[in-house]
């Protein structure tokens, strides 16, 4: 049965009652959903096109003001992007306003069942923990290791 936002709903109906390790499950649109996992991790959900997928979501942390420039946080983020092929496709990006560190990846259209979404969300948050606390390592390297060598060491 192809993906669609009915499919997807029934989906999303399911999963919070079905997932331990989830404790709320909220629409925000048809196509938008809000999952907050056991451990404070809040994934948005969406439901995307060109090729169908799900993204899945999560700020994983801030920069913290005055830890390193705008343009070695671009080299850091853009690093992690590279090695994608060691992250399952995961990415980073920074918001532009506030410094939030987003982890993002897609799931294929094949995962989009109960057992898939659930491992998918699963491996999703281990990953965030990941990020979360390399970030945190990161912005306490001194002067002489850059992010950018620290990034490099810890994926």
């Amino acid at each position: 049965m192809p993906l669609n936002a009915d499919r997807l709903k029934m989906i999303m109906m399911a999963l919070g009652p079905a997932s331990p390790k989830i404790q709320e499950v909220v629409t925000n649109e048809a196509d938008d959903w809000g999952i907050l996992l056991d451990d404070g991790t809040q994934v948005h959900l969406s439901l995307r096109e060109a090729p169908l997928r799900l993204e899945l979501a999560a700020i994983v942390g801030t920069l913290p003001e005055g830890a390193t420039d705008a343009a070695e946080a671009a080299r850091m983020l853009l690093v992690f992007n590279l090695l994608s092929h060691e992250t399952g496709g995961a990415r980073m990006a920074l918001s532009p306003d506030e410094g939030h560190v987003f982890l993002m990846i897609d799931v294929p259209e094949s995962w989009a069942d109960l057992p898939g979404l659930q491992a998918a969300l699963e491996s999703f948050a281990r990953l965030a923990e990941t990020c979360r606390g390399f970030l945190t390592d990161a912005c306490r390297v001194g002067e002489r290791d850059s992010m950018l060598n620290h990034l490099m060491r810890t994926v």
